[in-house]
């Protein structure tokens, strides 16, 4: 929904979906009791975008006493510290970022529409909670320089990030 410039929305399109929170721990429900699992992830990149759901899925999660961990992907822009803490009470302990760029310049030409100092809260705020930062990155924008490299490498080693992910631009 956000219109980055490098993301394909031609087999989704750009309208967010969300199965409700008591649908969600139907599924984890069936997961741990009939296959014993014990720990998820959320492969959604939007899955923080819908503030109510989370915030009841977490609820509901927590009350369940399922005691399942669980990992979701997230813009750095929707992170709110309350939101964080009441996460990582309904067991989150990791959360991946897209984070693309160290770039502002980058960042602004592929219409990502956050800013590094967003970047910098999001990920400090999320360490503070408790949570595990993945850091999603790519290389070979468009008009990508050795001066915007560096700026993400010094960007990815000043963060308390767990975990990166660089990949290439194609």
């Amino acid at each position: 929904p956000y219109e980055c410039k490098f993301c394909d929305t031609s087999v989704f399109g750009a309208r967010v979906r969300g199965y409700c929170p008591e649908y969600l721990l139907e599924m984890l429900q069936y997961l741990a009791v009939d296959y014993g699992i014990h720990d998820v992830t959320f492969e959604d990149d939007t899955f923080m975008l819908l503030p109510h759901r989370l915030q009841v899925f977490c609820e509901t999660l927590i009350r369940s006493k399922l005691h399942l961990s669980w990992a979701c992907n997230s813009r750095v822009d929707l992170v709110k510290p309350d939101v964080l803490r009441l996460m990582r009470r309904a067991g989150c302990w990791y959360i991946g970022y897209g984070i693309e760029s160290g770039s502002q310049a980058v960042l602004d030409r592929i219409g990502k529409r956050i800013s590094i100092k967003q970047i910098e809260e999001a990920v400090h705020q999320t360490h503070r909670a408790g949570i595990r930062a993945k850091g999603f990155f790519i290389v070979g924008h468009p008009g990508e320089t050795i001066e915007t490299l560096e700026q993400t490498r010094h960007l990815m080693q000043r963060l308390p990030l767990s975990d990166v992910s660089v990949m290439c631009m194609t």
